[in-house]
């Protein structure tokens, strides 16, 4: 994991690292998870630097909440507030030539 964040280009342009990995914990599964869920806590925090994450999280929040940004639309300057939006699903197209059959076509084969 930190060497895809070391060599990949986009991820060093947005300097991005790595937070670090939780290694298979099977006692987290199961009937017992719970009784195993402070050694779980302990494994994370001791492979992960969650205070960096806290950190990355504070950052990108005040970068994204709103931010002014000026949209030129063929000359004229517009001043929008941006905030951060869901991605929009993606859209769905029917298959050329394929249309659904009528009732009395499903019925008739069946």
């Amino acid at each position: 994991i930190t060497s895809y964040f070391a060599q990949n280009e986009y991820q060093q342009k947005l300097e991005r690292e790595a937070f670090g990995f939780v290694p298979l914990f099977p006692g987290i599964t199961g009937d017992k998870a719970m009784e195993n869920v402070y050694d779980f806590i302990k494994t994370f925090r001791d492979h992960v630097d969650v205070q960096s994450i806290l950190d990355a999280a504070v950052k990108v929040q005040d970068q994204s909440f709103p931010v002014d940004m000026e949209i030129d639309e063929g000359g004229d300057q517009t001043v929008i507030s941006a905030s951060i939006v869901a991605a929009r699903p993606k859209k769905r197209f029917k298959v050329a030539g394929k249309r659904g059959r009528s009732r009395e076509e499903i019925e008739e084969e069946a």
